[in-house]
């Protein structure tokens, strides 16, 4: 008979091996069969049970060892899914389930269950359960199939002993197995998120590289407007809705004869407008840009820093916030005094065009009167040589007048002569240069 010293060295070099090996390469035959060795016993096996929906016992034989000669039963299909209960061995499960181990020659036991044993040509046996997790896990098993073995109690509590190892076992597996489980399962996550840390690393990278060309662009772009903004030969300038100047560019400030744009930030429109027309145009140009944004184009006069009047043409313009609220007014003005000085210009060519045409058709119209008075005075000569009383009179007259054909001669240069005193009177819109030219006609015609 083996004895409990024997027995419990073999359960310590169980637990030593199952120390010193990894968890998936426990191969529990081995650690089976070094029992059995030291328990001098035929047959160790592991049975592992597991319960059904409606809540029935069932059991398998998971793990054995044979002593040699010993015929194995792994292979027994009856040994798995055995039931406890219609099987026969319902005295098996309370005993189990009650933490105490089943042992005794074979011949002893219930019928029910002698057949099934005898089968497997056992003659002793000891049964120890295994508990797993404070759970009835299943059980362990020692047969001696050559002698009618009296198991005394220090064979009994070592192969208790070695069940309780075994659970121990199974439980560290589970746990190991639990343990590598969430390891797996962490090793997915970590490259889960690794590889969504990665892609969003690259997104971000990119999202940077976007914001940093936006804003290479953006400050491009304000370059390029303040460069506009700065060097156009047009006036811009920003005012709140009650004419305040906020902003200006150099250009404006030039026209109106500062040096600086700060000069004239704060200052009211109002003060640079002539008062006869600031309100009448504020009215009509506030009703266009609530309107529809923006005016139309006009002209008016800035007072400039020497008190001269500078002529514009002024739009305006509604500016907006982001979310579409008027917050300011932008005006565009552009100097239009060379316009004006030039359509001066255009104006007194015009008028002096005019009044040469005017002088042309006077001497001509002179011309024809003086053809007709010439003609009959030739008439009234030739009759007076023929006997008419007044000739030398008249003929006294006659030498005081233009002779033709260049009889309008004096006439064209009276007009030429008038048409220079009086250009100025014209362009002036008065009427005295016409009656200086009808009363020298007077005077002429009298004396004819």
């Amino acid at each position: 008979m083996a004895n409990r010293d024997t027995i419990l060295q073999a359960v310590a070099y169980a637990a030593e091996y199952f120390l010193l090996h990894s968890r998936s390469d426990v191969p529990l035959e081995k650690v089976l069969g070094r029992l059995g060795e030291a328990a001098q016993v035929s047959r160790v096996y592991v049975f592992e049970n597991y319960r059904a929906s409606d809540g029935t016992w069932f059991t398998s034989q998971r793990y054995e060892w044979t002593a040699e000669g010993i015929s194995s039963q792994k292979d027994n299909p009856d040994l798995q899914n055995f039931p406890y209960v219609e099987g026969g061995f319902s005295r098996w499960l309370e005993t189990f389930l009650l933490g105490e181990p089943i042992y005794g020659l074979i011949e002893e036991f219930p019928p029910s269950e002698r057949s099934v044993l005898k089968a497997q040509d056992i003659i002793s046996l000891v049964a120890a359960p295994i508990f797993v997790n404070g759970a009835l896990w299943g059980f362990m098993g020692f047969d001696d199939c050559v002698l009618p073995r009296r198991w005394t109690s220090v064979e009994i509590d070592a192969l208790k002993t070695a069940a309780h190892l075994v659970g121990a076992m199974v439980q560290k597996q589970r746990s190991d197995a639990i343990l590598d489980q969430a390891a797996r399962h962490l090793e997915r996550e970590v490259a889960r998120k690794t590889a969504e840390l990665k892609e969003a690393n690259a997104r971000l990278h990119e999202e940077l590289r976007g914001r940093r060309e936006a804003q290479a662009r953006l400050a491009e772009s304000e370059r390029r407007y303040r460069e506009l903004y700065e060097r156009s030969r047009d006036g811009y300038v920003r005012t709140d809705f009650q004419g305040v100047i906020l902003e200006c560019n150099g250009p404006f400030a030039s026209m109106l004869g500062y040096d600086n744009p700060q000069e004239i930030i704060g200052v009211p429109c109002r003060d640079m407008t002539p008062p006869q027309r600031f309100d009448a145009i504020s009215r009509n140009m506030r009703r266009q840009l609530m309107e529809r944004g923006f005016s139309d184009k006009f002209e008016k006069q800035l007072i400039r820093k020497d008190g001269s009047l500078l002529d514009v043409e002024v739009r305006m313009y509604l500016h907006r916030r982001p979310d579409s609220t008027p917050d300011s007014i932008w005006t565009f003005v552009q100097d239009i005094s060379d316009r004006k000085l030039a359509e001066q210009e255009r104006l007194r060519a015009q008028k002096l065009e005019s009044l040469g045409l005017l002088a042309g058709g006077i001497a001509h119209d002179f011309n024809n009167i003086l053809t007709g008075i010439l003609g009959h005075i030739s008439l009234i000569k030739h009759a007076i040589k023929n006997g008419a009383p007044h000739w030398r009179s008249f003929g006294s007259r006659r030498k005081s007048m233009p002779q033709s054909p260049g009889a309008h001669a004096p006439v064209a240069h009276l007009c030429q002569g008038w048409s220079a005193r009086q250009e100025n009177r014209v362009l002036a819109g008065s009427d005295s240069g016409l009656h200086g030219v009808f009363s020298a006609w007077h005077a002429l015609s009298s004396s004819v």
